[in-house]
């Protein structure tokens, strides 16, 4: 069985030892969150676990801060940890409507632009898929029912980045830096419940 079937698997099971311990009639909604440093490999799994899920993907790309870059590039590595993306407007705009059985509709953050740009909608549905780096954080972590780590080395995370253009040595180092202090500060001794390698050749381990 390969990562994205254990993955889908460990889904199903939970979601429906969910259902049976729900009090309602109605099946609640089941949230997976896939995270993992930057060019691990999330978005390419986490779009063929919702698929195969048919559910609703969500992407903490779109939930970007908007914030001045000059007030940006000063932040600590722990304060960008907190502040690049805007947990808060997801719960708010997408996860809590999605939680409850109702379509949302959200604004995504523009990257050219440093602005909210187009509106978007995501659909009501049985599985969402929240998908990005910080989306397994600890205020999200009561609303999630599977956690995933996507990890990859080094050197492959960066030959990917390179390869989308992402050159700047500057906002890369900012960026890992932010990234170093989530996973190793903030997530310290936390336990995902699904670790998949995003090499080539990967297969999960589920715990």
């Amino acid at each position: 069985m390969n990562a994205m079937d254990q993955i889908v698997e460990a889904a199903l099971r939970r979601a429906q030892v969910d259902s049976e311990m729900a009090d309602s009639d109605g099946e609640p909604v089941f949230i997976v969150g896939v995270d993992g440093h930057s060019a691990a490999g999330k978005s390419t799994l986490a779009g063929k676990v919702c698929e195969r899920l048919g559910g609703t993907f969500v992407q903490m790309d779109d939930f970007y801060r908007v914030i001045p870059e000059e007030d940006r590039a000063v932040l600590t590595a722990e304060q960008g940890a907190d502040l690049y993306f805007d947990h808060q407007r997801l719960v708010n705009d997408v996860l809590e409507p999605l939680s409850s059985h109702r379509n949302a509709r959200f604004q995504a953050y523009d990257w050219d632009t440093n602005s909210l740009g187009e509106w978007r909608d995501a659909p009501a549905s049985r599985f969402v898929v929240l998908e990005g780096v910080y989306s397994c954080r600890p205020e999200l972590r009561p609303i999630l029912g599977l956690t995933v780590l996507v990890e990859a080395g080094a050197t492959t995370r960066r030959q990917r980045q390179l390869a989308r253009g992402q050159s700047s040595t500057v906002w890369m180092d900012r960026w890992q830096r932010a990234e170093d202090y989530y996973f190793d500060q903030i997530l310290t001794g936390v336990k995902f419940d699904v670790t998949v390698s995003g090499e080539a050749t990967a297969d999960a381990k589920v715990g």
